[in-house]
């Protein structure tokens, strides 16, 4: 989960990357898919994976309620079943679930992201084509860009 305070530090990036397209490797938090979609272009767009079909679901709901349901496409099921079946490239990518995302499931976003496309993860990717730096003191939060 991603800290509100993190919430304007992400608003520039997508400001800065001009973003187009982002990838959310859990849509559960709603509140921040929500924000990250009103901050993108009237054609841009925003994919969330989501475990659990209870939470997808109401994750649907707080997408259309605050309007930006059609920016945004929730596909159920874990990010690692689900990471082969998106196309890139994507501008940003957040993985904040928590946990270092897996070397395969790295391995796929890399592949996904477009030149100096941003990861927002937890940990540092560890195979040594990332420029990293933190995102903000205390979350835990990495920026990567792909080299």
């Amino acid at each position: 989960m991603i800290d509100d305070a993190l919430i304007p530090h992400l608003r520039t990036l997508l400001k800065d990357l001009a973003a187009q397209r982002v990838l959310v490797l859990t849509a559960g938090d709603a509140i921040l898919v929500a924000t990250l979609a009103a901050g993108l272009p009237p054609d841009g767009v925003l994919f969330a994976f989501e475990a659990d079909p209870t939470l997808a679901a109401r994750s649907r709901a707080l997408f259309a309620e605050a309007g930006v349901a059609g920016k945004i496409h929730v596909m159920i099921g874990s990010s690692d079943r689900l990471l082969h079946k998106v196309a890139g490239p994507f501008d940003l990518v957040i993985a904040a679930g928590g946990a270092p995302i897996p070397a395969p499931a790295l391995t796929r976003v890399r592949a996904l992201l477009r030149p100096e496309g941003v990861l927002i993860s937890h940990g540092v990717p560890d195979d040594g084509r990332w420029d990293t730096s933190g995102l903000d003191a205390g979350s835990g939060l990495v920026k990567s860009v792909k080299r």
